[in-house]
């Protein structure tokens, strides 16, 4: 294996940067999975009154919110290990 400047592998420079797009790209799709769950909600009436107004709806949206938000810090903790911080 090929050393870098620093005495680290061009292996491990690899590897982080492919977690790095990894965790970005799961967080994309998380965000825009949540997104398009809560247009949904939003718009789909259930007993005359929408979705969204139920409360095992928003318990259930406010639990994959958290996910994301879960999915953004592992995205940004990939992003900073990749720079070496």
């Amino acid at each position: 294996m090929r050393l870098t400047a620093d005495g680290r592998g061009c292996a491990t420079h690899r590897l982080a940067l492919l977690s790095a797009g990894n965790a970005t790209m799961a967080f994309a799709q998380a965000q825009a999975a949540l997104d398009d769950a809560l247009a949904y909600v939003q718009a789909r009436q259930q007993f005359g009154r929408p979705l969204v107004d139920f409360q095992a709806v928003q318990l259930k949206l406010a639990d994959m919110a958290l996910k994301v938000r879960r999915s953004c810090a592992a995205c940004a903790g990939a992003h900073a290990r990749r720079r070496g911080g």
